[in-house]
């Protein structure tokens, strides 16, 4: 990602101060909350919060109090210690949330940044069906709230939604919270499916003053991070220091902390409407995003676990309170869940597994493992001078480069940071990584791309400008690899 020079942090009118109604909300989180009828399916709340790195929330270990409701909520329900998206940026990764299948199968995988040579966005085709459409067919009502970036209702994440709300702007979490409480005040007779999506953590990160302060700390006097800084700092014009990387990570641990309060109204909305034990509430992020650990910031063009560890929490009818899992899991996994949870047949194709049995309330948690053969994911990115692929098997991850065929080989038991490249040390366990990779390339080849697509107008370019897919000049440096 790159910069674009930004004199003033911008200004954001009309931002409520949301400490007071978010404590007053988290209460709903701890105690059950009767009055939800199990005659019915329960409801389905998918929270999907842009950019939102594992690691810099309370739940999992972090020192700052940037998440009191998602903790919370978390309490209420089951944790994923390693949960893991398909690819590091917007677009595949929300549409393998909604299809269960990996970007390579659902064909939505185009090169992230808005190159010289990318005129139009893929469509996803009719033939692939999503978790709205499932829940629709299934009696549910669904509507679905974002406030921009590639989820984008005329891409095909509007398929089997009866409502599809999208704002476009990155600065409108009261329009969003304004318009999700007043679908949720409707009247309804069935039960509901709401798809919650927000770009507030995503770069450029400018939180309001106040959500600085929750967290113990005073301003910078910079009080933004984004596109100008990566500019100058790409250009060699400012250097990469700690003052630097702190000011960009307290900025980001702020946006965190003013989206979270979003999800203690909404939630604590639901606690108060007594809707809240019925309903299953899954919340997770698309990516994670960059802070220099491999050289670069941003997100989009590696395939690290700064980008690939995600947030998976579950809550509500069949899933187990307080419990933490350990076993891997992905954003595929959610829509089988969802459907095997709310009684919904887990019909056609998907690379995805059902996580209910993980959930169950009455399984020995102690016999909750990764039984067996340890279980396989994989992630993938497409850039103008590389096309990365990883696999990730047990405590072990490669990562492929196609264009120059080099691999990188961890183990994350040891190097969790992913410093110590394994692949010369560990050449027959490299080659077996390798040759995994290769058959999903293989497997991944035969999936045609949509053809044609959605023209990318001035006003879309705009608007993912803004939040740093920049264009650039310079062409792919082989346009026919795959």
């Amino acid at each position: 990602m790159t910069a674009r020079p930004s004199s003033a942090p911008r200004r954001r009118p009309g931002r409520p101060r949301r400490a007071a109604a978010s404590l007053a909300c988290l209460a709903a989180l701890v105690a059950p909350v009767p009055g939800c009828s199990r005659e019915r399916p329960p409801n389905v709340l998918l929270i999907s919060i842009d950019d939102l790195r594992a690691d810099r929330l309370g739940l999992y270990g972090y020192a700052r109090d940037t998440s009191p409701a998602i903790d919370s909520l978390a309490r209420r329900g089951t944790l994923f210690e390693n949960a893991f998206t398909t690819a590091p940026w917007t677009l595949p990764s929300h549409m393998s949330m909604m299809t269960s299948l990996y970007p390579s199968e659902h064909g939505i995988n185009p090169v992230p940044m808005l190159r010289w040579s990318v005129r139009t966005l893929p469509v996803l085709p009719d033939r692939f069906v999503t978790l709205a459409e499932r829940l629709r067919a299934a009696g549910y009502a669904t509507a679905a709230f974002t406030n921009g970036g590639y989820v984008q209702g005329r891409l095909g994440f509007q398929k089997g939604f009866d409502r599809y709300f999208e704002t476009h702007e990155k600065d409108s979490l009261p329009v969003l919270e304004e318009e999700v409480l007043g679908w949720l005040r409707g009247e309804r007779r069935r039960p509901f499916f709401v798809f919650l999506h927000t770009m507030e953590v995503h770069q450029p990160f400018d939180p309001p003053e106040s959500s600085i302060r929750e967290l113990g700390e005073e301003p910078p006097q910079l009080r933004s991070f984004g596109l100008f800084d990566q500019e100058l700092i790409q250009g060699g014009e400012q250097e990469v220091t700690p003052p630097l990387l702190a000011r960009a990570g307290l900025l980001y641990d702020a946006e965190i902390r003013y989206t979270d309060g979003l999800i203690g109204v909404v939630v604590g909305e639901l606690g108060a409407r007594g809707e809240l034990d019925g309903t299953l509430i899954v919340l997770t992020s698309d990516h994670g995003e960059e802070f220099y650990e491999h050289g670069s910031f941003g997100h989009g063009s590696t395939l690290y676990d700064e980008l690939l560890r995600v947030p998976l929490v579950m809550s509500g009818p069949g899933v187990a309170r307080g419990r933490r899992i350990d076993a891997p899991a992905s954003i595929l996994d959610i829509m089988p869940t969802v459907l095997d949870l709310v009684g919904s047949p887990l019909e056609g194709r998907r690379s995805g597994a059902s996580l209910a049995p993980l959930l169950d309330p009455s399984a020995d948690p102690a016999a909750l493992g990764d039984a067996g053969a340890p279980r396989v994911l994989y992630a993938e990115t497409r850039g103008s001078r590389r096309h990365l692929i990883a696999v990730r098997r047990g405590s072990h991850k490669a990562i492929l480069d196609l264009q120059s065929g080099s691999l990188e080989l961890y183990d994350l038991l040891r190097d969790p940071a992913e410093t110590s490249d394994l692949a010369e040390a560990s050449q027959a366990l490299a080659q077996e990584l390798r040759a995994l990779l290769e058959a999903y390339r293989d497997g991944a080849s035969a999936q045609a791309p949509p053809a044609g697509g959605l023209a990318i107008d001035e006003e879309t370019r705009s608007r993912l400008r803004a939040l740093g897919y920049d264009e650039s000049a310079e062409p792919p440096a082989d346009p026919g690899a795959p």
